[in-house]
């Protein structure tokens, strides 16, 4: 079983992801985070095997995110940071 953690500050997109993924036999989504500071909380508490995290949220970015749980005395786990385009106004 991969256990994964998602972290964005956009439920709709973590709702989307969850969907996705839970239809899958061998993942089991194990928490969601809604920004970087939860998000780091929950890579600590849940040790999960794969962290989905958005590059641009609010306070800490997937990037710090990322470069802070590498630091963890346990960390055993992947990060993914995706980054979402926006149309131009």
């Amino acid at each position: 079983m991969i256990r994964i953690a998602l972290i964005d500050d956009h439920e709709l997109v973590r709702t989307g992801y969850r969907l996705i993924l839970s239809a899958q036999p061998d993942i089991e989504i194990v928490g969601e985070a809604e920004d970087g500071q939860a998000g780091l909380q929950l890579l600590k508490r849940l040790e999960p095997d794969v962290a989905l995290v958005d590059v641009q949220m609010p306070g800490l970015s997937g990037i710090e995110v990322t470069d802070r749980a590498r630091w963890f005395p346990s960390r055993r786990f992947h990060v993914v940071c995706w980054l979402q385009a926006q149309a131009a106004t």
